[in-house]
């Protein structure tokens, strides 16, 4: 509903976000010297391709007298060599005309601002917005002696995070993707296999990334990071083949037979991996935040061809690069160290369990009381560094120019609404005027024969007057914030004033008392002066206000507020008869809604992923039991995600908010690993009569899929810590949060996994506790079958 509001705001005010702001500061800024360099500026900055308009001291229109009752518009300064008693007075109405305060320069008149509005389709563009940002910099660069020239405003902003973008792919991506091979190479000590590798994962990010060019998914914050985490997945996949492969060649299987029975044996875990992680991903598609729906849907196609690239690329590569068998035989130091540790934790979950599941308790408590201190404030531009160049830059504008948002009250007049009984009421003022005109009253007397234009009605007076009420109520409510709100009675006022005299407006007030007055006196009034107030049809009008980034609490409080009085000022007009729609919208709204959908839908959110995981889970292993089962060591890191959270002072962010799901999601790889090769030992083990096997396929697999499971999940955790590298502040915080619950839930998977297992044991395909098939007892007989030990072996 707000993008529906702004959609429609956008519609008849097309340029709220097309705007540059180039601010200039100098000790002589006000003197001819001074203009002069601003003038040089404001020259270049029109030559710019793309640029729209420029509205800087020397280029931007006031209200004056043209003679023959008539208002026109003229520079406010025409030129930088007027005497310096006419700048200091050109400078004065600079600092308090509502028209030009903090618009053009705060009342010290310390600095200016230059607005420089871009053509919508360049505005839209990022390659566009780029080249411009570019140029921008290249005329700044040239101007900067003898002045301070910043740069902000939203164009600007959104092509330097697509800078910060660009570069922390190269440099998170490039220190994931090392970690991840230094990782390899001390598990597998083989070039060969490591390089394997690295193919594999090449191929993986190629075709991910076409797939969202296909798509036509452009590159933002969140997608950024695809090529890591497809890496990070796109290993998991690998070392459980190499392991394998390893484990073949290491009992004398030939090279073909090796690699055939590596790709048979994981290509099916494996799949139902990445089909599990993939429906987790795609369950962003339905948030309502264009941003993560692309995130998700693109994340979910990567997940499919990572496992392809897998089942492809990576079997030919190990074929084409044959790595020696004793080689890949080779146990290494890091493999043996890892056995040990398989062997600590099979006898903590076979001789005190109770221990093991006491300590996740406690932890997992200890992390939720942490989690009762996190906070949840959030700024629109909270994911850059607090002392990046464009945080500065943006804190600059917001000290010079009040602000990089814009929050802008749309008012539109209801369709149809009155519009018979304003017409009837018109017509007899009109007859009523011509009865008893009089010529020696005929200036007054033709105003008061003008009436409502029902065609322009943002010229109605009591239109005019709502937007200039509307405008000092937020001034006045919010003087730290709102430094001044702009709207078209101020310009009304300023025209009514000059064509009507000072005696009219003492007598009968600051407006005119018709809109065919004020259009009249507006006649001449270029639209790009009106541009932010009126829209080009008289239909329409806007109160606009630059406001600062003040925070989501402060906000959200202030929204309320604005729409509360809305609210009743709507309801007053429509009273009065004249019924209007008012809608508070502007970036500023979008943002305050952008952070309510997503924090407010974190349960929501959460609850949705937890209800894919269990879902998909039940239907990849064929059992609701195991799909239970499966969310218990997936489900308890989150808690640790809280508390940290906590701990660390990391507040609740559209950034961080989604780093649940994605851990969820992730997590859910080494979990479906486990339980479908516990599922197919388990069945093998049932069918031969097997006294005990659900304990001894929950240790069977342990062993057998720790140790890729282990690998993988170090693997994921570095890569996502990578992300601490990033220049963004909401990225490090995601890294680190997805980087330690990830290392966290494999060792859930670990601990908990078999001793969930050995105590429910669940029901599966048809096998109750100790193995006897419910519908057949004598289909798992141990003479009808080989010998559990050696099956087990």
């Amino acid at each position: 509903e707000a993008k529906r509001d702004y959609d429609r705001y956008k519609e008849h005010f097309p340029y709220e976000d097309a705007r540059a702001l180039v601010m200039v500061q100098a000790p002589d800024l006000w003197t001819p010297t001074g203009l002069a360099r601003v003038a040089a500026l404001e020259r270049d900055l029109r030559a710019i391709p793309g640029v729209h308009r420029v509205e800087g001291p020397l280029s931007v229109d006031d209200l004056v007298d043209g003679g023959d009752e008539t208002v026109v518009t003229a520079p406010l300064i025409p030129r930088p060599d007027l005497p310096q008693s006419e700048i200091d007075a050109r400078r004065r109405t600079a600092t308090t005309d509502p028209l030009f305060r903090w618009q053009l320069t705060p009342p010290d008149g310390r600095s200016v601002t230059i607005r420089v509005t871009l053509e919508r389709e360049v505005a839209s563009v990022e390659a566009r917005r780029s080249a411009f940002l570019h140029a921008l910099r290249t005329v700044v660069a040239r101007h900067r002696d003898g002045q301070r020239v910043v740069i902000s405003g939203l164009p600007v902003i959104r092509s330097e995070y697509v800078e910060i973008i660009e570069r922390d792919k190269n440099v998170t991506s490039g220190l994931a993707l090392l970690v991840i091979l230094l990782l390899l190479w001390i598990t597998f000590r083989s070039w060969k296999e490591v390089l394997a590798a690295l193919l594999t994962i090449g191929v993986s990010v190629l075709w991910s990334r076409g797939a969202m060019g296909i798509l036509g998914y452009p590159e933002q914050i969140l997608t950024s990071i695809l090529p890591t985490v497809v890496m990070i997945i796109s290993i998991s996949d690998t070392v459980h083949i190499l392991t394998y492969y390893k484990q073949a060649l290491a009992e004398g299987k030939g090279r073909r037979e090796a690699l055939v029975e590596a790709m048979a044996d994981s290509a099916w875990p494996c799949l139902l991996t990445e089909v599990t992680i993939a429906a987790g991903f795609l369950s962003l598609w339905f948030v309502d935040i264009r941003l993560i729906s692309q995130f998700g849907v693109s994340t979910a196609v990567a997940m499919l061809l990572t496992w392809a690239a897998n089942m492809t690329a990576l079997p030919l590569a190990v074929w084409w690069l044959r790595p020696a068998a004793a080689e890949a035989a080779r146990t290494t130091v890091a493999e043996r160290g890892f056995r040990a540790f398989l062997h600590f934790v099979e006898r903590a979950v076979t001789r005190r369990p109770g221990v093991v599941v006491g300590c996740a308790v406690l932890i997992t408590g200890g992390a939720v009381y942490a989690a009762s201190r996190m906070g949840m404030e959030y700024y629109a531009f909270d994911d850059l560094d607090p002392d990046s160049p464009v945080q500065r830059e943006i804190r600059f504008a917001e000290a010079t120019h009040g602000g990089c948002m814009a929050l802008a009250v749309f008012i539109e007049p209801e369709q149809g609404a009155a519009t018979g009984r304003a017409k009837a009421r018109d017509g007899q003022q009109e007859a009523d005027a011509e009865a008893a005109f009089d010529p020696d009253r005929a200036f007054e007397q033709l105003a008061e024969q003008a009436s409502s234009t029902p065609d322009k009605p943002a010229y109605d007076p009591r239109v005019l007057a709502l937007g200039a009420g509307i405008a000092r109520w937020l001034e006045q409510h919010f003087p730290d914030k709102v430094k001044n709100a702009v709207c078209l009675a101020d310009y009304v006022k300023k025209a009514h004033r000059i064509y009507a005299g000072e005696d009219v407006v003492r007598e009968r007030g600051p407006l005119p008392w018709s809109a065919s007055l004020v259009a009249q006196e507006m006649l001449n009034v270029g639209d790009h002066v009106l541009q932010d107030v009126v829209d080009f049809d008289r239909r329409t009008s806007a109160v606009f206000v630059p406001v600062p980034d003040v925070g989501t609490s402060r906000q959200e409080a202030m929204l309320a507020e604005v729409r509360r009085m809305l609210d009743r000022e709507q309801e007053r007009m429509r009273n009065e008869g004249m019924p209007v729609r008012l809608t508070a919208t502007g970036m500023f709204a979008i943002g305050d809604d952008i952070y309510q959908t997503l924090v407010n839908g974190l349960l929501e959110s959460l609850g949705g992923a937890i209800a894919v995981s269990l879902l998909v889970f039940s239907v990849v292993l064929g059992s609701w039991r195991l799909g239970l089962l499966a969310l218990v060591p997936n489900v308890t890191p989150l808690a640790l995600t809280f508390g940290m959270m906590g701990l660390l002072g990391i507040d609740l962010t559209p950034t961080t908010v989604i780093v649940f799901s994605i851990t969820l999601v992730i997590a859910d790889d080494d979990t479906v690993q486990y339980f479908a090769r516990f599922k197919q030992r388990f069945l093998e083990l049932a069918r031969a009569g097997h006294p005990d096997p659900h304990r001894e396929a929950a240790l069977g697999t342990l062993h057998e899929a720790g140790l890729p499971m282990f690998i993988t999940a170090v693997a994921v955790s570095a890569g996502f810590l990578m992300l601490l590298f990033s220049e963004f502040e909401g990225l490090r915080n995601f890294g680190l949060l997805i980087g330690v619950s990830l290392f966290a839930a494999v060792f859930a998977d670990l601990f908990l996994t078999p001793i969930l297992i050995m105590t429910l044991r669940p029901r599966i395909g048809g096998y109750g506790s100790r193995g006897a098939a419910a519908d057949d007892p004598g289909l798992g007989a141990p003479e009808a079958q080989p010998p559990a030990g050696d099956l087990a072996s």
